[in-house]
């Protein structure tokens, strides 16, 4: 169900945005009272989490557990239902996305910056704050949310400061999808084109959504900051830059809806 009204201006953003509500509602319906308490959770991300799909859209999810270990089963059943359902294709094992890549609760949240923090942990754990939806086990991905924005926003954090943690990492996440674009093109010799027209428009929102958010957090008390962050991560990129900047940000969707209808 729309959270934010789309303008019917935006004919095309309106268009994939259905589409991506009603396999979302399948998602729904297929999977939260099967894996109700199962302690895993299916993070969806990309173009669907986005509301945001095209033909050729990839599942773009990962598996959160917080299992001891019986998780391996489930989680494979639970993926497969997944994909079938949705009629995406399977993303394969970058390990970023796929069925393969199951994370514990406490990898998202411990060594953020430290060693361990690869391209593949800053990209889950971003996704998670600026474009996500959780299905199975819902209370998991629920906490999950109010776990990172709690590791992110702390009590010690001062009402005039924007919440400088959470706002580098969101500057970090963009600046690693930067670099990776170029890794990927040269050293990997993967196709440039889509991926660089995503960069500048999907990727670009994506990220100018999440600065909004941060911007959003002035002048506010801890508790307030965490409230208002756990409100917007429910919404899409585009929902929460029409709730925030209302019609200042159309002449910009009127762009991004011609991006959609290319691609």
């Amino acid at each position: 169900m729309s959270i934010i009204e789309i303008p019917n201006r935006f004919k095309n953003i309106s268009q994939c945005y259905n589409k991506s509500e009603d396999t979302l509602s399948a998602l729904s319906s297929a999977l939260n009272d099967k894996y109700r308490g199962s302690k895993i959770a299916l993070v969806v991300t990309g173009s669907l989490a986005r509301k945001e799909l095209t033909c050729g859209s990839d599942l773009d999810a990962y598996l959160i557990s917080d299992c001891d270990g019986s998780d391996q089963e489930i989680g494979k059943e639970l993926w497969s239902t997944a994909l079938k359902v949705s009629g995406l294709n399977d993303p394969g094992d970058s390990g970023t996305f796929g069925g393969n890549t199951v994370i514990k609760l406490s990898e998202i949240l411990n060594n953020i910056g430290g060693n361990n923090d690869d391209t593949a942990k800053i990209t889950q754990r971003m996704l998670i704050v600026l474009e996500s939806c959780g299905y199975g086990d819902t209370e998991l991905y629920e906490k999950i949310c109010r776990d990172i924005i709690i590791r992110y926003i702390s009590d010690k954090i001062t009402n005039h400061q924007l919440g400088m943690f959470l706002l580098n990492d969101i500057i970090r996440y963009y600046r690693t999808i930067c670099v990776d674009f170029e890794y990927k093109t040269v050293e990997k010799k993967m196709p440039w084109g889509i991926r660089n027209i995503k960069l500048i428009y999907s990727r670009k929102l994506i990220y100018y959504s999440g600065l909004i958010m941060c911007a959003e957090l002035a002048q506010k008390s801890a508790f307030k900051k965490r409230e208002i962050c756990l409100k917007l991560m429910n919404y899409t990129p585009i929902e929460r830059l029409i709730f925030v900047l209302g019609e200042d940000i159309h002449k910009a969707l009127d762009l991004y809806d011609n991006f959609l209808s290319t691609l």
